[in-house]
Formats: C-alpha cells, sequence, structure tokens
C-alpha cells in the first residue's frame, strides 16, 4: 500500500528542522504505535521499517520505550537455566569466594 499524506511546505520545513526525514519519522511512529497497541508483532515492525535481524527490531523498540512481552513462565524458565548453569560450574563457590 502506498499512503500519500499532503503536507503545506512551510510545515514540512518545520517538521524537517526538528524530525530529519518527515517520511521515515511518520513510518517509525506508526510502527511503534502499532506495536505498543498489540496491532503489530516485533517480526511485523522489522519488516515495516526493513531490519534485518532481531536486535535492530529490540533497539528500535527500546528507544521507544517499548520491551517485548516477558511471560512469568518464560522468567521461571530463564532462572532454571541459570541455577542449571551455576551449578554447573559450582557459580555460588566461585561468589562465596571459596
Amino acid at each position: 500500500m502506498v499512503v500519500r499524506i499532503d503536507i503545506p511546505e512551510d510545515i514540512t520545513r518545520t517538521l524537517s528542522e526538528h524530525w530529519g526525514d518527515v517520511p521515515r519519522h511518520l513510518l517509525e511512529t506508526l510502527a511503534a504505535e502499532g506495536y505498543r497497541s498489540s496491532v503489530l508483532t516485533e517480526y511485523q515492525v522489522g519488516r515495516l521499517l526493513g531490519f534485518n535481524s532481531r536486535e535492530e527490531i529490540s533497539s528500535f523498540l527500546a528507544e521507544h520505550g517499548l520491551f517485548p512481552e516477558y511471560s512469568e513462565a518464560e522468567l521461571d524458565r530463564d532462572l532454571d537455566i541459570a541455577r542449571q548453569v551455576a551449578q554447573k560450574h559450582d557459580l555460588d563457590k566461585i561468589i562465596a569466594g571459596d
């Protein structure tokens, strides 16, 4: 889809002075709001903005104060993995100074 927005030239100049690339700024604003309102997924944000990696998407979202959903189940899983790694490497002794 191609979207056309007619903005008076004087306003375009003002926006450009503050935002630089106005079309890109508008596209990023659309992507951020789409994600914030749960209309777009991380993947869709990446496609919309032409990102090639998950890191680019995460960085963009963080710059806009948005963070991926992280469920309690995912947190529990990550904590279990961290405990397993700590046990495997005897990190408790290292941390305690033994």
